[in-house]
């Protein structure tokens, strides 16, 4: 399901974790968050044993060459199948050995004997020499049999076969793929290649998996044998489980990888003491990380924990161990064990956040639902990468349905976030309002998105960080940092940043969402207007001196030459285009300082949502399980208000309401005025504020209560908080005021 259909539904998670496993693929596994290195076999016995070991080393592989080098680095952003070798995979038993190309092209659909040989890249560095030494009976055929390899050779019209031909032509059989014409052939004009097994072609084993065509997209279930590499990818197998009597003494298990947040924000492994049923986990054969899993001890969910953080954390303090390897939407939990049986229960854990203005932060994961699968020893198991994060620093994808077992947020929960989210009462970070000197926050706000972009902005690595968003504020600025590490693996995209790692759209709204862009432009810009008029300017020119200082820093020189790396603006020129738009800005929307709604239309949106409360939605789109903005639409048209999102160019359902970003294109394109929470009625609609995955409207002022369709249910009578009770992410939605 399309990530912008996705609602509320009723899943079906009756397959195993292994089944879930089996599905995956290389491409299915997310980037790396970190930079890191493997030694190689001598660097690896110098640091155990020194250099007697290394010469003993020596000694012994004399006139042996090792199949591959398992030495490498990667940096953030790199993925796994850019990283994992052949080698890995191929010397210990897995079986990818056995594969061919034509085999994976029939596991992927693709037309591999059609590839030239210059688009297969692990073939770049082999010889000509290499190939008839590797695919079989390749040097009996007659040059004749093999026109277009004879022609690249120069051997048409000649009667010798291929291998006779390289013994008198030796330079010819040096000849490599890469940097020759033989990059021309296609595969099927060299028999019998891509039926070649990669066990055959040992130079393969120093490529990474993402140079054989195809077999990062081959589903793992496909390969003949394949367990995973330990550690680099999120996956263990399950041994020995063990009851309630096991370490029942004094004694800590001394392997911990289940845990929670202990009263932090960041999950941390916890040993458990006095009685503690677990399941043990050891490494795949393959692991080039020999001992990441092995021993490791994952305990049941009646192991209690101290979890979540702040407002609700408080209220909400105690989990069952668990591991994130979804993200922080959920956690996976051993549910229970059988020691005569070594069976495993699994269940998932919600728990509700509230990380907007102000921040509340997350209860525990309290609420338990168990999971109709049960693993055996020698299972395949779903654990997240081995970060000392719970495997929350790459998370993957999780298994259709899982987040829409979510139970409904309890109503003292939803009271509390309630009590502490200010409802009528003047927000400071709005865009509302004036500035020192009568400046308008919001046209300069317009002003500065015309140079700088939209709040999901990346901007280049530079000085040691990004710019993000709408006004390209740094990552490296401390009252950005700041609001960054306010949320949940904030630091982590701080690292990254910093380290020159790829920066989505998705992360900046994530991590730095619009409210919080919003609210450090607003204090800053107060700054860089009252320096401004402390250093004499007045009118359109407080404007360009704002300009400067913003991309210039505090100690700009007044209409300065100087330039970014760009070269497209100078300080000057940069504060003359921004005073120009916004004058612009100011004259076509006639605009004052203060945000108005559309004619009442809240009051009047709000009426229809009282009136048509928990109205049936199963006649919207797929039975009311596409419906979300189908629902609101229907609520806006008894308000007598014209449907959202039939305006957004390249709507891929016009006329179908069910595509939410459309919904959103409307209102930023003058069908709405963003405000904030502090300043929302009752009647306003609401954007889930990740990717746009979900649309609902006020219930009050205040908007503490959201209203939305329950597709499970076929009524418009979801009651959840801004973040849709997290289930999308946990990102404060944003919020519209409706002008027509």
């Amino acid at each position: 399901m399309s990530p912008a259909l996705a609602q509320e539904i009723s899943p079906d998670v009756s397959e195993s974790l292994e089944a879930e496993v089996l599905r995956l693929s290389f491409d299915d596994l997310p980037a790396f968050e970190s930079d890191g290195f493997m030694l190689g076999y001598r660097d690896t016995i110098f640091q155990v044993e020194g250099q007697v070991g290394v010469d003993n080393y020596d000694q012994q592989i004399e006139g042996y060459q090792p199949p591959y080098d398992p030495a490498r680095e990667w940096i953030a952003g790199q993925f796994p199948s850019e990283v994992i070798k052949m080698g890995d995979l191929m010397y210990t038993g897995a079986g990818i050995e056995q594969l061919t190309m034509d085999d994976i092209g029939q596991l992927t659909g693709l037309d591999i004997e059609n590839f030239q040989l210059a688009d297969v890249p692990f073939l770049q560095d082999f010889t000509l020499s290499d190939l008839v030494g590797d695919v079989p009976f390749l040097g009996d055929y007659a040059l004749a049999d093999i026109p277009n390899l004879a022609d690249k050779i120069g051997g048409a019209g000649s009667e010798d076969m291929l291998s006779q031909y390289l013994a008198n032509n030796p330079d010819i059989g040096q000849m490599t793929i890469g940097n020759s014409e033989l990059g021309s052939l296609q595969v099927s004009d060299v028999p019998n290649l891509g039926a070649t097994k990669m066990g055959e072609m040992p130079e393969v084993g120093d490529d990474v998996v993402a140079n054989v065509p195809g077999l990062s997209a081959a589903q793992f279930g496909s390969f003949p044998g394949l367990e995973m590499v330990g550690g680099l990818i999120p996956i263990a197998k399950q041994d020995i489980s063990f009851g309630a009597k096991e370490y029942s003494g004094g004694k800590a298990t001394p392997k911990p990888v289940s845990g929670g947040t202990n009263g932090k924000e960041t999950w941390e492994p916890i040993a458990c003491v006095g009685g503690c049923a677990h399941i043990e986990l050891y490494d795949s054969d393959i692991s080039p990380i020999k001992g990441a899993w092995a021993g490791s001890n994952w305990m049941t969910s009646k192991h209690r924990v101290k979890d979540g953080f702040g407002v609700l954390g408080a209220m909400f303090n105690e989990a069952g161990a668990y591991r994130v390897p979804f993200g922080s939407t959920f956690a996976l939990q051993v549910r229970g064990t059988d020691e005569k049986t070594g069976a495993a229960d699994w269940g998932l854990a919600f728990r509700v956040c509230y990380r907007g203005t102000p921040d509340l932060g997350c209860t525990a994961y309290f609420m338990e639902v168990p999971l109709p699968i049960t693993t055996q020893e020698g299972a395949t198991i779903l654990t997240g990468v081995k970060d000392g994060l719970g495997g929350s620093t790459q998370p993957i994808k999780a298994p259709d349905g899982w987040e829409d077992l979510r139970p409904e947020t309890p109503s003292d929960v939803k009271a509390l976030i309630g009590a502490n989210t200010p409802s009528g009462s003047r927000g400071g970070f709005g865009l509302c309002g004036e500035g020192p000197g009568g400046v308008n926050f919001q046209s300069l706000a317009a002003a500065f998105s015309s140079i700088e972009g939209d709040y999901s902005s990346v901007g280049a690595y530079t000085g040691g960080g990004y710019g993000l968003g709408r006004y390209q504020y740094m990552t490296y600025r401390e009252d950005v940092r700041a609001s960054i590490k306010a949320k949940p693996g904030g630091n982590t995209f701080l690292a990254k940043a910093d380290a020159g790692g790829g920066i989505s759209a998705a992360e900046v709204e994530q991590y730095f969402p619009a409210a919080d862009q919003d609210a450090v432009f607003k204090t800053d810009q107060t700054n860089n207007i009252e320096q401004a008029m402390g250093e004499g300017f007045t009118g359109s020119r407080i404007i360009e001196r704002v300009g400067q200082i913003h991309f210039g820093g505090s100690g700009a020189p007044i209409d300065g030459g100087w330039s970014d790396t760009h070269g497209r603006l100078t300080l000057q020129t940069y504060g003359e285009e921004l005073a120009e738009t916004y004058q612009s800005v100011e004259s076509s929307s006639g605009s004052d300082s203060t945000c108005k709604a559309g004619s009442g239309s809240a009051e009047t949106v709000s009426e229809s949502l009282e009136e048509m409360y928990g109205f049936n939605t199963s006649s919207g789109p797929d039975g009311g399980n596409q419906a979300c903005l189908w629902s609101v639409n229907k609520i806006l048209e008894n308000a007598g208000v014209q449907p959202l999102g039939n305006s957004v160019p390249g709507n891929p359902e016009p006329g179908g309401q069910v595509w939410v970003p459309a919904a959103e294109w409307d209102l930023q394109n003058g069908r709405g005025t963003r405000v904030s929470q502090s300043e929302a009625k009752a009647g306003d609609i609401v954007i889930e504020g990740g990717n746009e995955e979900h649309v609902g409207i006020c219930k009050n002022d205040g908007c503490s209560v959201v209203l939305s369709n329950s597709s499970s249910r076929a009524a418009f009578k979801w009651e959840s908080d801004i973040t849709f009770d997290g289930v999308y992410g946990g990102t404060p939605g944003r919020i519209y005021r409706l002008n027509n």
